[in-house]
């Protein structure tokens, strides 16, 4: 923005003494460093242009302690997160995470109603997909109500395996369940293996 001039809106009389320029020349400075604050606050009030301190601030309100050498794009981004995780919780606000965790159609999302459980397949397409499955349980134990079942299943098409997540009394037990990896030419008949 450019230099404000408060000589400009003095009479054409006081213009000329020294004491009212060297007075304009101060406010000149002054408005400039308010300028700066009120551009400073505004950017304040947005998550993705907030200083260090601000950042620290909500870091505090959410419980979040940062670990030293962490850049201040990627804790705006963990504040960020973390204010999208607030109730209320519905379906639609599950899968659109889903959506930005494994893409659409990359998994299936079903409420058993009556059994009080959600039920979550997601179909593996490349490796990179293990990352956002503990992105994916962090998000399910802070939005699930602690009366819903969660059990999630990680299905690899091409393998024909599958890995069952289910939670028992407060904790997950994984059970893995592989295909045989046996050749066809070294099978073994049944008598062999008696």
């Amino acid at each position: 923005m450019p230099e404000t001039n408060i000589c400009q809106y003095y009479p054409p009389w006081f213009r000329r003494i020294l004491d009212f320029q060297a007075l304009c020349q101060a406010e000149r400075v002054d408005l400039r460093t308010m300028e700066d604050a009120m551009e400073r606050i505004h950017q304040n009030f947005f998550i993705q242009t907030m200083d260090e301190n601000t950042t620290s601030q909500w870091e505090g309100i959410l419980r979040i302690l940062p670990v030293p050498g962490e850049t201040l794009d990627f804790r705006r981004l963990r504040v960020l997160n973390r204010l999208s995780l607030r109730p209320p919780f519905t379906m639609i606000f599950l899968r659109q995470k889903l959506d930005s965790l494994f893409g659409q159609e990359n998994y299936d999302a079903v409420i058993d109603f009556p059994n009080y459980a959600l039920l979550i397949e997601i179909f593996a397409e490349n490796p990179g997909v293990f990352d956002n499955v503990g992105v994916l349980r962090d998000i399910i134990n802070i939005i699930k109500p602690c009366h819903i079942m969660y059990n999630s299943a990680l299905t690899f098409p091409e393998m024909k395996k599958s890995l069952y997540v289910t939670p028992y009394l407060g904790r997950a037990i994984g059970i893995t369940h592989l295909p045989e990896l046996i050749r066809p030419d070294a099978q073994r008949t049944e008598d062999e293996l008696i």
